[in-house]
């Protein structure tokens, strides 16, 4: 028990940052100083364990030393003696040469250059002219204390940007040439508790206009609001909000086809068979759509013709350009109802496949597998 007593007292001395040693200036490079990069902490490991090893390998050729000096001709000593100075000069030849050779053959090698890392950048897809962009501001209509955030590209964060949680009005400046507009993800509280609405996530609206208040909508704009000091991350798209979709019923954007179904012969109208194919009205439908928008509605007006019509869930969306797909709707977690948005880029591909078991899928009693479940559905360039 007082050994443990001890151990925590001088762990706690140790703690103490007037106590801190400065580490040694090796090859120029000082690691005391806070801007020092990845690349020259790593060059200075590098030095830093030549030196300690050859420090080691001198105390233990001078303990060596003694004990042969000490040994008054035991063998014994006199060998243990031997195999340490053996054993030194080996690893200070190996530690040397390692040097040397690396120096000689490639002196690139300890040319290292790791260049910085931004945590929260986001390639832009389009290129935003100057005194354009989407503004944010810490107070209502458009007054900040310090400049306004002028983004410019999506981020799946705004805490380096010190405006997480701090947004409460909304400004866009529009190029001449296109149309901004924004999707808006924000912060959500659960049982005393803030969810954060982080990496494109949580509870979400779209804007194409500037809005004075958070707290407020404006016609579909903002809505239902977000709120002021909420946002958290952000979707900069460029075009006006719509696009040409194709859903699916089946993966990938396939036919959902039995490979045993057989296609109705037209002279056979009558025949009845169990394994007829479906047709594609039944496993696809296309659709424009500008604005958030009922996917039962949808799919009842746009989706259904007489007996025929879309059937099954959403499995897989089909599109033709660059894309963003956002679903919103309301998921009861453990009892409580909240409504969740749900964000698919179709980057490299044409076809989205919607993740089973995500935050819209759910299952039903008496059924096998799962539902899928969300409200609404809107479509946004990305080109």
């Amino acid at each position: 028990m007082k050994r443990i007593i001890l151990f925590i007292l001088i762990g706690i001395i140790f703690c103490y940052p007037v106590l801190a040693v400065d580490y040694p200036i090796i090859g120029g490079i000082n690691i005391n100083d806070p801007n020092i990069t990845a690349s020259q902490f790593i060059i200075y490991l590098f030095y830093l364990i030549i030196a300690v090893g050859s420090l080691i390998g001198v105390i233990i050729l001078i303990v060596a030393g003694l004990e042969w000096i000490s040994a008054y001709g035991d063998a014994k000593v006199i060998n243990s003696a031997k195999k340490k100075i053996t054993a030194v000069f080996t690893g200070l030849i190996v530690l040397f040469t390692s040097y040397i050779v690396i120096n000689t053959l490639n002196p690139a090698i300890l040319d290292v250059n790791i260049e910085g890392i931004d945590d929260n950048y986001t390639p832009p897809e389009f290129i935003i002219p100057e005194g354009s962009g989407i503004l944010l501001y810490s107070e209502t209509n458009y007054i900040t204390e310090e400049d306004p955030l002028n983004i410019r590209y999506s981020k799946t964060s705004l805490i380096a940007d010190g405006f997480h949680g701090k947004t409460s009005s909304i400004k866009i400046n529009q190029p001449p040439d296109m149309t901004l507009g924004a999707i808006l993800f924000a912060d959500r509280e659960k049982d005393g508790k803030i969810i954060s609405g982080t990496e494109f996530r949580g509870k979400c609206s779209y804007i194409t206009e500037s809005i004075p208040d958070l707290n407020n909508s404006l016609g579909d704009q903002n809505n239902p609001p977000i709120g002021q000091n909420t946002l958290a991350s952000i979707i900069v798209f460029n075009g006006s909000v719509g696009g040409d979709i194709t859903i699916y019923s089946n993966y990938n954007c396939q036919p959902k086809i039995d490979k045993y179904c057989r296609e109705v012969d037209g002279g056979n109208k009558n025949w009845d068979d169990p394994n007829s194919c479906p047709s594609p009205e039944e496993y696809s439908c296309s659709i424009r759509i500008n604005e958030f928008k009922s996917i039962k509605e949808i799919i009842e007006e746009d989706c259904s013709s007489g007996e025929t019509g879309f059937k099954g869930e959403i499995l897989s969306i089909a599109v033709d350009s660059r894309t963003g797909i956002l679903l919103r709707g309301l998921v009861n977690d453990e009892g409580e109802t909240e409504e969740i948005c749900q964000y698919f880029d179709s980057k490299n591909t044409t076809c989205i496949n919607m993740i089973k078991y995500g935050p819209f899928y759910k299952t039903v009693d008496g059924q096998k597998g799962s539902i899928f479940s969300p409200e609404e559905i809107m479509v946004f360039s990305l080109d």
